[in-house]
Formats: structure tokens, C-alpha cells, sequence
């Protein structure tokens, strides 16, 4: 059973309610899952948010959003709400998908799916070491190398992100990593939306890409994302 689960919460610090602001016609949360639902390898497409009142809102919003369940969990022990979706919803892999993402890309979550269970790996990810833009990061983990981990977890890092252990911990860990075979550095681009600056560049982008914004492969977001750039140069920023 593998889950594709896009972990959002409506708290952000640097720019609150980010998940439901309207991106080009429709929240930002919402860009993510018409991409995700496209994803074939995927038995299910989660929403894994926090059960705290400050969440109500976006559990709602997504829990009316056709072939997507919705988790919540602990809103600080991100680890926790990972594993206890995993055991929820009796997942063998969990695909991390991050909320501040609206541009990820479905084909290459099926690449990973594909090369995670063909190596056996306990996680499978294309930020180890990062050759992709901020905002096309896919990371598929094991709930075997998950259960493994979590009891270990003593750091504040280990239970606020994700796969933060399983890095720290690399010896420890099968880690398949993939890079990205595309000429120049494509990691002086941000596709992420961590600050306001960052929702107004991808508002751009989806307009740019109107009827494709869900449809777009990396080529075509790179060169979109380029295209910004080339407007914009004074605009360096990348994800934090």
C-alpha cells in the first residue's frame, strides 16, 4: 500500500493560512492535490494535518476534495503524524509530499515509487544531495525504516521534520538518492511558498501556465520558472 501524503497546517510562521490562500483561481493546497491525484503508482492521496482547531478549516476544504482522505495528528511531532498516518491508513510506503509544493510533479513522485521498490531502499529521495529546485522535492520512506526510527528520535529537528533523522542518521539507513540530469543549476530556482514573496512568484507561474498549471512537467515549469527569473533578477531568494 503506498500513500501519497501532502503534510500542511494552516500555522505557518512566516506566512499564516498559506494552504487556503487563492492561487490563480484556486488554494494553494488544492494545486497540489490536482497534481497528486494524477500520480498512478499511488493507492491513496492523504492530507496529513494536525488536529488542532487552528487546522478545522483546511480539514474541511480538503475532505471535500474528490479521492483525498485527510489524517490528523499531532501538530509539533510531525514524526508522530507520520507514522501514526502510516498506521492509520496500513501504509507499506509513505510518499512526503510538503504543503508549500504546488508544482509537483506526478511523473516523477511515479519515477521514485518506481526505483524505491525496485532497490528495496528505505527511502528513496531527490534531496540527498539536492540537484532539483526547491518545491519539486519527493521523498518515499519505508514504514518498516520508519517504525525503526521514531523510537530513536531525541532531537528537537527529529520530530519536526519528516526525514531530518533518517539523514542525520545516514549509516543507519539504505538512502536511494536521485539527482537530476538537466543542464545548469537548477537549485538557484524556487518553486516553494515559504513567505510572501514566494506565493507571488508561484501566483505567476500558475497564471503563466493557465490551463497546464496542473499539468506541467519539470521542463516546462523550469522554463516558466526562468522565464520569472529573467523578469525579476533581483528576486535571489531561495527556500529556507
Amino acid at each position: 500500500m503506498i500513500g501519497v501524503v501532502v503534510f500542511s497546517r494552516l500555522s505557518s510562521r512566516r506566512l499564516p493560512g498559506k494552504a487556503l490562500m487563492d492561487m490563480g483561481g484556486r488554494p494553494l493546497v488544492g494545486r497540489i492535490f490536482d497534481r497528486m491525484r494524477q500520480v498512478d503508482r499511488a493507492d491513496k492521496v492523504i492530507l496529513a494535518t494536525s488536529n488542532e482547531t487552528s487546522d478545522d478549516a483546511l480539514a474541511a476544504f480538503v475532505g471535500k476534495e474528490p479521492g483525498v482522505d485527510v489524517f490528523r495528528g499531532d501538530l509539533n511531532d510531525v514524526s508522530a503524524r507520520t507514522l501514526a498516518c502510516m498506521q492509520a491508513f496500513d501504509l507499506d510506503h509513505l510518499v512526503r509530499i510538503c504543503g508549500d509544493s504546488p508544482f509537483e510533479v506526478p511523473a516523477m513522485v511515479d519515477e521514485l515509487i518506481d526505483l524505491h521498490l525496485q532497490s528495496g531502499a528505505d527511502i528513496t529521495t531527490n534531496v540527498y544531495d539536492r540537484t532539483f529546485p526547491s518545491g519539486l522535492s519527493v521523498e518515499v520512506v519505508s514504514r518498516e525504516a520508519y517504525e525503526r526510527a521514531y523510537p530513536m528520535m531525541r532531537k528537537a529537528e527529529d520530530f519536526e521534520h519528516v526525514t531530518y533523522f533518517l539523514y542525520q542518521h545516514a549509516h543507519l539507513f539504505e538512502i536511494e538518492s536521485v539527482l537530476s540530469d538537466h543542464v545548469g543549476d537548477l537549485t538557484a530556482l524556487n518553486l516553494c511558498v515559504d513567505t510572501a514573496a514566494d506565493f507571488e512568484r508561484a501566483s505567476w507561474i500558475a497564471k503563466q501556465l493557465g490551463e497546464r498549471c496542473a499539468l506541467a512537467g519539470v521542463d516546462e515549469l523550469i522554463s516558466v520558472a526562468e522565464q520569472w527569473y529573467a523578469l525579476h533578477p533581483e528576486d535571489t531568494a531561495k527556500a529556507t
